[in-house]
């Protein structure tokens, strides 16, 4: 009568434990606490799952077995199980160990990764026979070379390939996911990860404040550039801020014969953003009769341009601002300003859409190229986008400011509770009655560059 399987069952119920060993982890037998140098190998359970075996001698945990049965021939090895390399659904695409199902391991000599669920060798599929995977690569043998089981007893740059010792070819990093240098390691640079400079302009046409910025490797691709400061066009606000945004040694200004020309802006195309949400019908009157008190002052100047864009629009859908009067002189803007009126109770207002969408031209103001752009928004709800329900990318705060790429002005009147939502690009104005609420809107409007 053996009792092999039940002295397997009494050490599989003791824990197996994890200690940390000379800075490894290392799975330690019940009972003997030691792990015989048995290499650990792929094998699947009854569900099919991906098991990693150690071997453990189990004599002395068996005693127990024998002495109750003298005669017992006790089975001196048990197999204990690890789950390090269980069967994960989620990461069939990409374990080399349950490469595509569970227990696919790929085949080390021929693949050196599990990609989309198929093994391969760098860049390309596994190998096949008569060649081995390498630095990202399938290296096919020297058949002249000599004899070798290890790499070690080959020379330097060679590789021991299919048992002969091959010359392996090896190339200037780059950012494939490769070691193409054959060093070891994979998309390295000197002291780090690759990197290199990386520019949106040709680099022997910046000139300071410009500069070029850095990209690094990652996982086989490039970052975006980091840390450029690329020229602007001095457009608007950027002709009258003080710095040479185009970095060509001219300030708010344009270099003709050698001379810097100053260029003042051509006009102010004024964009009013309206909150049109139930609680805002009495701001919406106090914008009416500040904006009327400067009929006497804008009515007769073709320089000045107005626009009304409202939040949310007045069509059956309410998560996006739709345009409601385009650019166009005061009289007309102010008239149609008359029929603006807060809808009733809807509880969506897209103001951080609002002036993303004017900035990058979703929305299409008629903007004059040359003009200072003035956006002034008036809402009392804190900053909110719905551009995700349209199956666009959403914006917060950080988008709407760096969408601002043209010079332009943006006012925001608000309660205090919610000026936090607005402030990291903008000027703001707490919202007042129509007579303070005309002195501010006076300053914006009339010297944006003050």
């Amino acid at each position: 009568m053996r009792h092999a399987a039940r002295c397997t069952a009494e050490i599989r119920e003791a824990s197996v434990a994890l200690e940390s060993r000379d800075g490894r982890t290392a799975l330690v037998c019940p009972r003997l606490g030691e792990v015989t140098d048995v290499p650990r190998i792929p094998r699947r359970d009854r569900e099919g799952r991906a098991l990693m075996a150690l071997v453990c001698l189990a004599t002395s945990g068996c005693a127990a077995a024998a002495e109750d049965d003298p005669d017992a021939a006790v089975d001196p090895v048990v197999e204990i199980v690890s789950d390090e390399h269980l069967c994960r659904q989620d990461a069939l695409m990409s374990d080399f160990w349950n490469c595509g199902e569970c227990g696919a391991v790929c085949e080390p000599t021929e693949a050196d990764r599990c990609e989309e669920g198929h093994c391969a060798c760098g860049m390309s599929s596994a190998c096949g026979a008569g060649a081995d995977c390498r630095f990202g690569r399938c290296v096919p043998p020297d058949l002249a070379g000599a004899n070798c089981e290890f790499d070690a007893e080959c020379t330097s740059g060679q590789a021991c390939i299919e048992g002969r010792c091959t010359t392996v070819q090896c190339d200037d990093e780059a950012c494939d996911g490769i070691d193409n240098d054959c060093d070891g390691e994979i998309d390295e640079g000197e002291g780090g990860p690759l990197s290199e400079w990386c520019s949106s302009s040709p680099a022997e046409e910046l000139m300071p404040p410009c500069q070029r910025g850095v990209r690094v490797c990652v996982q086989g691709e490039w970052t975006e550039c980091m840390g450029e400061i690329p020229p602007l066009p001095e457009v608007g606000l950027l002709r009258c801020d003080g710095r040479d945004n185009d970095c060509d040694q001219c300030v708010d200004g344009t270099l003709v014969g050698g001379l810097c020309i100053s260029e003042e802006p051509v006009g102010y195309d004024v964009v009013y953003l309206m909150d049109v949400s139930g609680s805002m019908q009495g701001t919406i009157d106090d914008v009416k009769e500040a904006t009327r008190s400067f009929s006497a002052r804008f009515s007769q100047r073709e320089e000045f341009r107005f626009g009304i864009v409202l939040i949310p629009s007045e069509t059956g859908e309410h998560d996006f601002a739709a345009i409601h009067t385009n650019l166009t002189d005061f009289d007309s803007f102010d008239a149609a300003l008359s029929t603006v009126n807060a809808n009733g109770g809807y509880g969506l207002e897209p103001q951080w859409d609002a002036v993303y969408e004017i900035a990058t031209g979703e929305l299409p103001l008629a903007f004059r190229e040359d003009a200072v752009r003035i956006l002034i928004l008036f809402t009392d709800e804190e900053g909110q986008s719905y551009r995700a329900l349209r199956g666009l990318s959403a914006v917060d705060e950080a988008a709407m400011c760096e969408s601002l790429s043209h010079g332009e002005v943006l006012a925001v009147v608000s309660d205090p509770p919610h000026v936090g939502d607005f402030d990291d690009c903008s000027v703001v104005i707490e919202m007042a009655d129509s007579e303070q609420m005309e002195r501010d809107l006076d300053q914006v409007i009339s010297d944006p560059c003050g």
